[in-house]
């Protein structure tokens, strides 16, 4: 799944893709920690997703992206972790703070496209 979301990153030959998918891979985790730490402080992190929508939406990214890379970040911590299945309020938390990390990048997105 990540392959396939990050495949714009991945034109460039086996050396220079894996070097590109690495770090973008890291950028995603670390995007995704700062979100997590500022998440009760709208003021800070809507700025901030929005900001993030807009560049993903200059690279091609689309809303149904979103929902999918969701998926792909609870699946990536499941096995990170060790977890075969998260209990069902761990996911439920899980895809209410996407969900809105989320919702915050697709404002911006909506302002590239409007």
């Amino acid at each position: 799944a990540a392959r396939k979301l990050f495949s714009p990153l991945l034109r460039d030959g086996p050396e220079r893709e894996e070097e590109r998918f690495h770090e973008h891979a890291r950028k995603v985790v670390d995007a995704f920690d700062t979100a997590l730490q500022l998440i009760d402080e709208r003021e800070t992190l809507a700025p901030m997703l929005m900001a993030l929508g807009k560049v993903h939406a200059s690279h091609g990214v689309q809303a149904e992206h979103y929902p999918l890379m969701g998926f792909a970040l609870l699946e990536t911590l499941a096995i990170e972790l060790g977890a075969v299945d998260f209990p069902p309020d761990t996911v439920d938390a899980f895809i209410e703070v996407w969900g809105s990390i989320a919702d915050g990048m697709r404002a911006g997105d909506a302002s590239v496209h409007s």
